[in-house]
């Protein structure tokens, strides 16, 4: 074996050391190397595995909060609607109140306005009854040529507005 290892150009001695030389390289770098090394990366895929799991639970969170908004920007906008109902109502509500008042009180002006037009027709019929009254009697007196007595002139008076109170409406005005 010693030729045939000589033939191929290996020398036993070096075989040998060369196999010391890599068993012993393999123990150091097995002990200081490789295990230093393994430790690493099973820190570094514990904090890759970490960061995931972190970033996992802030996403959940990040869901968990949008969500929260949404819920309260829904609730927000169902209030809002619920108070721009609630004022669109009122306003319905006083508007037509505000109608109805204003109904009420042109009504009562109308009755009002026709009252006084009625008074002032009653003291403008009383006036005229009397301005004809005064005309009557000066006019009697004309064609008389005299002085007529309380009595008389009283008893003149009375037949001529008796007279003029039965002309008919239209007449009536005009005089």
């Amino acid at each position: 074996m010693g030729e045939l290892l000589h033939e191929l150009g290996i020398d036993w001695r070096l075989l040998i050391a060369s196999l010391v030389n890599f068993a012993l390289l393999f123990f150091i770098l097995k002990k200081y190397a490789y295990k230093p090394i393994l430790g690493m990366l099973e820190k570094r895929e514990k904090m890759v595995a970490d960061s995931v799991d972190q970033s996992q639970k802030i996403e959940q969170e990040f869901r968990a909060l949008q969500e929260r908004k949404e819920q309260e920007l829904r609730g927000a906008r169902a209030e809002a609607t619920k108070i721009i109902e609630e004022a669109a109502r009122k306003a319905d509500e006083l508007k037509h109140e505000l109608v109805r008042d204003a109904k009420a009180e042109a009504k009562k002006l109308v009755a009002q306005t026709k009252a006084e037009l009625v008074a002032e027709r009653e003291a403008l019929k009383a006036s005229v009854r009397d301005e004809v009254a005064d005309l009557v009697v000066d006019a009697t007196e004309k064609v008389l040529g005299e002085k007529l007595t309380a009595a008389a002139d009283r008893k003149l008076v009375e037949r001529s507005l008796s007279s003029v109170e039965t002309l008919p409406a239209g007449r009536q005005e005009r005089v």
